[in-house]
C-alpha cells in the first residue's frame, strides 16, 4: 500500500501537536511526512531538527513547498484566518 505524502504548514504553537502526530506516524510506517513550511524555524530549533532528522524537508512558504512536492495531504494547523486561502491553495496543488 503506497504510503500517503503528507505535507504541513505551521509547526509551531498548535502545529507542534501535528509535528509530534505526523513524525510518530511517519517512524510507525504509517505515512510518508515528506515537507514542512516553517517561517521562523530559529523560534522551534528542536521542531525543525526532529523533523530534519526523519528527512522532512522545510520550506520558507507554501509556494515553495508546492513548487518543489507532490503531496497527497497537506495538514494546515494556522490562525483560523488563514484557514480558508490556505486549504484552498492545497486544494489547487
Amino acid at each position: 500500500m503506497k504510503k500517503v505524502k503528507t505535507g504541513l504548514i505551521g509547526a509551531g504553537g498548535y502545529g507542534a501537536m501535528y509535528v509530534g502526530l505526523l513524525s510518530a506516524y511517519h517512524e510507525a510506517g504509517q505515512l510518508e511526512f515528506a515537507a514542512a513550511v516553517v517561517r521562523r524555524p530559529e523560534k522551534i530549533p528542536d521542531a525543525v531538527a526532529r523533523m530534519k532528522n526523519l528527512g522532512v524537508r522545510i520550506y520558507p512558504d507554501s509556494a515553495a513547498m508546492y513548487q518543489s512536492e507532490q503531496l497527497d495531504l497537506v495538514c494546515i494547523p494556522t490562525g483560523i484566518e488563514f484557514h480558508e486561502p490556505m486549504t484552498l491553495e492545497a486544494l489547487e496543488h
